[in-house]
Formats: C-alpha cells, structure tokens, sequence
C-alpha cells in the first residue's frame, strides 16, 4: 500500500504543528471553545452534521482538536474515529470520552492528516460514511492532493466529507485592518507560501484557498453537494470584542447572514467555508 513521503520541511512544518496545538489544547476549551461566534458557526456545522448522519453511522473526525465535534457526534448516536496531529489535544479529547462514558463510540488517535493512510490499514476501504474537519485543520495541511485522494478511499460510495476551512479572503478581516491602517495584516491571507501563525510560541504555517481552490483539490475523488459561508458578515472569531460590544446588533445581522450564507458571492467573502463533497 502506497504511503505518504514527506519531505524534511514538511517535517519540520508538522513537527511545529504538533507543538503549537499542544501548547494550547489545556486552554482551548475555555479560549475558543467557549466563543460567541464560534459556537454560532459551530452549531451550523453540527445541524448540517445531522442532516447527512442518523444514529449508526460511522465518521471520522480529522483534526478533531479537544474533542468537542466528536462528543457530539457521539451523544447522537454516532460512531467515532477522532485523530490529531496533537497529543496534548488527544489526551484533552480522551478524557472527557471517559467523562461522558462514550468508549463504546469513539475511538482515538494521535495521527497526521498526512498519515492517514495508515486507517487504510486499521478499518479498511470504504469504511466512513463521512468524514468532518472542523475549524481549519486542513488549511495546516501543505499538500491536500494526496489526503484527498486517501479520503475517497476511506468513505463509502456517497460517503460525506464535510471540511470547514479558512478563507483565502475574509470581508471583515480586510475591512477591519484596512481602517487601521494595517495593510500589510489586510492582505496576510493571500500569501502563497504559507502564512505563519503563532500558536504557544510556534509559528505554524497556514495555507488559505478559495473554495474554488479547495474544491480543486477533491475534484477527482468528490462532487460538491453545497457550499456554505461563516462569518460573511459576522467578525471572525478573534474579533470577538467587537462582536460583544454589538451583541444586539449583530444578533439581526445573523438574520442576513443564514439568507446569504450559501448564495454566491457571499461564501466567497467569509471568514470560514463549508464545503460539503460527495464521494464519487
């Protein structure tokens, strides 16, 4: 069976990586898990989740940070395989799997995006009815072609992917530090190469695309079910402040953002995408 070869960069890459979330995955909960717009976003993604899912089904939560997707997933009725590139946010995700008494439904693993081809190994092709990545996992990920392609080998024919990534370009992000004058932060998401960002003091490297781009990568193995913009008129997570402040105001502008979320050229100006592939 065919494995990823990663170079020493993309070593280096993943190893800072790990790092990064390790250094956060005791606070995450608390920092963003606790978050106004995130769990706003967050509920959306886990409505759209059971609409493809009914109790019984098996999914693979990539990425699946301190396990708040996962024990969702799993108080549904829902079978489990949560993997991380951090060991500190499997240890987080394990825990409470213990806490809610969910063993029979989950199971963990400490795993790469690059490495699961390895789950080829373990559960064998077309074994996911979905898989989710959530928040941006993949947009740590350099190369997406070949995790593509293992993707569509570990779902079912008509298997779901759901994957929430970053926006190459966010409205409000570059509104925002445009009127501060921070041209050079106004644009930070159309670096080609990676845009370096710190996580507990390590600088990981995050790749933005347009859904368009992203779409590109799964073409082969995928067909696009829907598309769904977060954060089009909402600030972005980070911006949270602001979003407090205006919590009344912002409460009708969610109104605008559920009529829009899914019309193009909306999802194109959101902070986050949705993209929901079929497997082919």
């Amino acid at each position: 069976m065919q494995t990823f070869s990663l170079s020493e960069d993309v070593e280096e890459h993943l190893q800072s990586t790990r790092k990064g979330f390790d250094g956060i995955s005791s606070a995450y909960d608390e920092d963003f898990g606790s978050n106004e717009i995130g769990i706003w976003m967050r509920n959306i993604v886990w409505e759209r989740l059971l609409s493809y899912f009914p109790p019984g089904s098996v999914v693979l939560d990539a990425g699946c940070g301190s396990g708040i997707d996962t024990i969702f997933l799993a108080q549904n009725g829902i079978s489990v395989v949560a993997i991380d590139i951090s060991t500190g946010m499997i240890e987080v995700t394990s825990k409470k799997v213990e806490r809610f008494r969910l063993n029979n439904l989950v199971k963990t693993r400490v795993m790469k995006w690059e490495g699961i081809n390895t789950l080829l190994y373990e559960f064998g092709e077309e074994s996911f009815d979905g898989i989710l990545s959530n928040f941006g996992s993949l947009n740590c990920v350099k190369d997406l072609k070949p995790v593509a392609k293992c993707c569509a080998r570990l779902l079912k024919p008509n298997g779901i992917m759901l994957a929430n990534v970053m926006n190459r370009f966010c409205l409000w992000e570059t509104v925002y530090y445009t009127l501060k004058g921070r041209f050079r932060e106004a644009l930070r998401r159309s670096r080609k190469n990676g845009l370096p960002v710190k996580l507990a003091s390590r600088d990981v490297a995050t790749y933005y695309h347009f859904p368009a781009e992203f779409i590109g990568f799964f073409n082969k193995g995928f067909k696009v079910k829907h598309v769904l913009g977060l954060g089009i008129f909402l600030p972005p997570p980070y911006l949270k402040e602001i979003y407090n402040r205006y919590k009344a105001v912002f409460s009708w502008i969610k109104i605008a953002e559920r009529l829009s979320e899914d019309k193009f050229p909306f999802y194109n100006m959101a902070d986050h995408v949705l993209l929901e592939l079929e497997r082919i």
